[in-house]
């Protein structure tokens, strides 16, 4: 579960082909991939793609992580010894905490299609994500000129905060997964690939120049 699935290789593969597909004279480059323990320090990343791609003949490079946030937060800190002797006695005999960094996580990947449609997180269906075990995903990133884009404002400067430069794809249910890719997210990948393409290409929308009218002058002959 720490790499990529048949299933996950495949919604690559289907996301990168779609690019392709979508400009004339793009091409497919070199593949590298790295594997790692799936830890926090790493935000849970198992398996990295590395995918060079022509688009539209502008270099680009795709990478797609493998996550798993298989802690859960909310029934780790429920079974924790500690607050089960705060609720027994209905006080805080101890101190405790919250470790938010995997709930965080788990929220980009479940809640990744509300933020792209409404354009903020939502915090109310929490209860309902704590449900789920474990977290499985696939981010993916657009990097260019040696730095990954802003996905969601294309035209910003260059960032490295994952959740601005990040699309969070949860493939615990792969049908999903591709529905969501499909409905969702190629359309911002590609406006941001789009953006970079025509601004190295130096192509801008050119407002259209009116014609002046010739205004001419009446002359009145007197008899």
């Amino acid at each position: 579960m720490t790499k990529f699935n048949d299933e996950e290789f495949a919604l690559f593969d289907f996301i990168v082909d779609k690019i392709l597909s979508k400009k004339k004279n793009s091409l497919k480059g070199g593949l590298e991939t790295r594997q790692q323990e799936p830890t926090a320090n790493g935000n849970y990343v198992g398996e990295t793609f590395y995918q060079k791609i022509d688009y539209g003949g502008e270099p680009f490079l795709l990478l797609f992580k493998k996550h798993l946030i298989d802690s859960n937060p909310k029934e780790k800190y429920d079974k924790n010894f500690m607050v089960r002797v705060n609720n027994f006695f209905d006080k805080d005999v101890f101190r405790t905490s919250f470790e938010a960094h995997p709930q965080n996580w788990r929220r980009n990947f479940q809640d990744q299609v509300n933020r792209v449609t409404t354009g903020n997180w939502n915090g109310d269906d929490i209860d309902k994500w704590n449900k789920e075990p474990f977290v499985a995903g696939i981010s993916v990133q657009v990097w260019e000129s040696g730095a990954p884009i802003n996905i969601f404002n294309p035209s910003d400067d260059p960032i490295y905060d994952e959740e601005d430069t990040s699309i969070f794809i949860q493939t615990n249910n792969i049908n999903e997964a591709k529905q969501n890719t499909e409905k969702y997210f190629l359309k911002i990948i590609l406006d941001g690939l789009d953006y970079f393409w025509k601004l190295n290409n130096n192509i801008t929308k050119k407002k259209p120049i009116k014609k002046k009218k010739k205004k001419y002058k009446t002359i009145s002959k007197k008899l």
